[in-house]
């Protein structure tokens, strides 16, 4: 039986939001402008890094789905790979339907959300892949 691809699985408009996205480039965070930014967190900061985050995440998503889909070897078509390329699929699908934070009480529901889903998300797709490397 052949491998599905993970374009199988989700809507061909957000296929092509990815690949719009992927094409796009990664805005470049030193540690230090990190360091800066976030070691007063005021409102107007914390409100300038939910807006920068949702500007850069479908960007970042983006690109690893795109390195998830140019995997040597064949490991692109595993199921686990597979598996993770859904979860990313989704959200970036989730990302891009974010309303646009304009009030602190939006970067308060950003980042519940965000630790609900993607950091929780990202754990099982380190397993997933962690399992397929070793199949």
């Amino acid at each position: 039986m052949a491998a599905r691809k993970a374009t199988d699985y989700v809507a061909r408009q957000l296929v092509e939001d990815i690949y719009k996205f992927s094409v796009k480039k990664q805005t470049g965070v030193s540690l230090k402008h990190m360091m800066d930014f976030g070691a007063f967190p005021t409102q107007k900061n914390l409100l300038l890094s939910a807006q920068f985050l949702h500007k850069e995440l479908p960007i970042r998503l983006a690109h690893r789905v795109v390195e998830l889909e140019n995997l040597p070897f064949g490991l692109s078509s595993k199921h686990h790979v597979l598996q993770v390329k859904r979860i990313m699929h989704r959200n970036v699908h989730v990302s891009l339907s974010w309303i646009s934070c304009t009030h602190l009480w939006n970067f308060i529901d950003h980042t519940f959300y965000l630790w609900n889903s993607f950091v929780i998300c990202i754990y099982n797709s380190l397993i997933s892949l962690a399992y397929a490397i070793n199949w």
